[in-house]
């Protein structure tokens, strides 16, 4: 059989009654191998409190913030790595990475990961609140916060957005309609969402996202996804 084992096929050689050393010790397998840069150093921080199944999750994020350092110089990304800081910033990430269920989602934790690695403008605390704050936004509040942020500097892209994503429009929608259907009640809540956490401002006609809103977009990087 190959050396290159699939992470399914690994999981299905594990024993059911593997102890939980040994399933830690093939799932760090794996982030080595699919990661063989930053995988070495993910693998020290992390601990058997990841429930097993959520593991290859985890595996697949740190092969989208392996891609993403691929241009960040290698001694920079060494000396992050052996900070407590940033130790202690990616063991926050771990639980999202976790229950990560979409490439966005996994892409948004990664893109901020290496920002935080490539940008020091912000300091150790305030990434924290960023990667905080993500958690707290669903994938459709952060697409919605980028609609806002480009519908008036780029009619074209903003329109493939209403195309791509129809709950934008509902949510434009449903903020003019005193009465509005269930779907529309959670679109609401959407932008309801990204109001209460000073993401979006402005008056119902002209919404833009506050300076903390661009903020997290510039962070996160919604437009790198892929």
């Amino acid at each position: 059989m190959s050396d290159k084992l699939t992470i399914k096929a690994q999981r299905q050689e594990i024993d059911l009654h593997t102890n939980a050393s040994d399933l830690t010790a093939a799932f760090v397998r794996n982030v080595v191998g699919v990661a063989p840069f930053v995988g070495p150093m993910v693998a020290e921080l992390i601990t058997s409190t990841i429930p097993n199944q959520k593991m290859e999750r985890v595996v697949v994020a740190i092969k989208v913030l392996e891609d993403r350092l691929k241009y960040v110089e290698e001694d920079a990304v060494n000396e992050k790595f052996k900070s407590d800081k940033f130790a202690d910033l990616l063991e926050d990430a771990l639980p999202q990475m976790a229950r990560a269920l979409t490439d966005e989602r996994r892409a948004y934790i990664a893109n901020l990961l290496s920002q935080s690695i490539a940008d020091d403008k912000l300091d150790h605390l305030a990434q924290k609140k960023l990667l905080s704050m993500l958690n707290e936004l669903n994938d459709a509040e952060i697409i919605l916060l980028h609609f806002y942020a480009i519908r008036r500097a780029d009619k074209p892209k903003s329109d493939k957005m209403l195309e791509e994503y129809p709950f934008i429009q509902g949510a434009l929608r449903a903020f003019d309609k005193d009465r509005a259907d269930e779907k529309e009640l959670m679109f609401r809540e959407y932008r309801g969402t990204l109001f209460m956490d000073s993401l979006l401002m402005g008056p119902p006609d002209d919404e833009y996202p506050s300076p903390m809103g661009y903020l997290l977009l510039r962070y996160v990087q919604p437009e790198k996804v892929s």
